[in-house]
Order: C-alpha cells, then structure tokens, then sequence
C-alpha cells in the first residue's frame, strides 16, 4: 500500500497494489497528520470462551519499503567565518590558536514545491557540526558563553554549551518554513598549529526521519612554511617563508654552517 498525506490540501490518500484507494479529507481539522498502526489477535467461542487456548506470544510488523518527503530539498550555503572585532575572514587571511571567531550559515528549503499558492510547508530540524573522513573540521573548537552566544536569526538559543548546540546531541533546532532563508550562527576558538587551514563540516538533520545533507568548506587556506628568496620579503599577515643560507649545493648538501630564518609575515 502507499500512503500521501498533502499538506497543502490536507487530505491523505491510501492506494494498496489491487486497485483500492480511499482518501480522508482533514481540511476543517487540525493542522497535522499522524498515522498510525494497530492491530488485535481475537479468541471467541460464546458456547465455551476457554475452549481455545491464546498463544503465549504473538506479533504484529510493519516494514516501510520507503519514506520520503517530496517538496524538501534543504541546503546549507553562505558559510562565513568573521573575528571577534566583526572583520570577515578570508582564504588568504591568517588566524592564530586562540583566536575567536564567529561562524555564520544559511539554512534553507531549496525546493520550490514548498512554498506555492500561500502556502509554506514547515520542517523542524537541526543544524549540527559534522567530523568524518568525507566529511570533516579541522582548526575549530565551539564555545559559547553570555556574549558569545548561539543564535538563529538574530535570536540567542543558546549561552552555554548544551545538546542544542551545534556539537551537541541533536545540534541546533531551526524550523524551514517554504523556500524562507534562516540564519545560524555560533562561535568558535582557532585550535592547531598557527598558519594552519580552517576547515569546517555541517550537516543539516531532518527530524522527522533523520536524513542529513553536507555541507563542507574551507574557510582559511593553510600557510605552509616554504622556501624563501633570501630576502625576507613578503605581504605581512600572509605569506610564511623561511631561508636557508648559504645555499645547498646541486647534490642538496652544505659543507659550511648554515642559517636557517623563518619569516611568519607580521
């Protein structure tokens, strides 16, 4: 049988594989649907009730082939990353250990089936910090206190680190109401080695039946240390070079003392 509930129209319709099909019409009635599943093991005998002996056990199952919810698309996009003064970071921009960062994202209900005719279907859902192979953050470690808070829309969830936060148990719990953008953000502190890249992972869960889409970004590219000119130059805050003089003769080797000078830009 195949169940489909319209939430635009409110009416759920039943079509099993021999042909029948039934709807129910809710459109006076409440705002949601629920369906459920029940069922009984009878034993009757009027002339003699203990004639028949019940099993000591019996069970009833259902297995669903497949579920979906077809006018969802979610996306993450617009992933920014600023410091604490306010300031955008950006892939050639440094950070340090320590530093603390705000970290901003859009959410959002891509399909255009979710909004139509003055209708905006609704998905709660949660936004939460992914950490795979495929999948994972590096330099950032999420913090949150009175003025560092987590915030959706503009409104603070959130001031201390709890399961709905973004590592937390369920992550943070934002609601796609048709194609409407909705703003999350939370802030972090720099972790790893100075120089190093920002790499950050989310994954936007829907709760009804817990499929997640990804979303992974570098935010700050990684500076590696590299061999210099000799002269020290470079654009402060950005460039990591070292020199390694005098130089190596053809087979990579020096015979005399060697000065090694490393060059952190600022």
């Amino acid at each position: 049988m195949t169940l489909d509930y319209n939430a635009r129209t409110k009416q759920l319709t039943l079509t099993t594989s021999d042909g029948f099909s039934n709807y129910w019409d809710n459109s006076t009635g409440r705002t949601s649907a629920y369906l459920f599943f029940g069922g009984a093991i009878v034993w009757w005998n009027k002339q003699n009730p203990t004639s028949v002996t019940p099993p000591n056990y019996g069970e009833i199952s259902v297995t669903f082939s497949s579920m979906s919810l077809p006018a969802l698309s979610p996306s993450i996009s617009n992933v920014r990353i600023y410091r604490e003064d306010g300031t955008e970071l950006g892939h050639d921009d440094v950070v340090n250990s320590g530093d603390k960062v705000r970290v901003e994202c859009i959410v959002r209900n891509a399909n255009p089936a979710a909004s139509s005719s003055d209708f905006k279907e609704q998905y709660p859902m949660h936004v939460k910090l992914a950490d795979t192979a495929e999948h994972p953050t590096r330099g950032l470690t999420p913090f949150a206190d009175g003025s560092h808070p987590v915030q959706v829309d503009g409104s603070t969830t959130a001031t201390s680190l709890n399961d709905n936060t973004i590592q937390g148990a369920n992550g943070v719990p934002v609601t796609l109401v048709g194609n409407d953008a909705t703003t999350v953000s939370w802030w972090a502190e720099i972790s790893g080695a100075q120089g190093g890249a920002v790499t950050l992972s989310q994954q936007l869960i829907e709760d009804s039946f817990q499929g997640s889409q990804y979303a992974t970004v570098e935010l700050v590219d990684e500076h590696p240390l590299t061999p210099g000119d000799g002269t020290g130059s470079g654009v402060p805050g950005r460039d990591w070079h070292y020199t390694r003089l005098p130089l190596a003769n053809e087979n990579g080797w020096n015979t005399s003392p060697v000065t090694v000078t490393f060059y952190p830009g600022d």
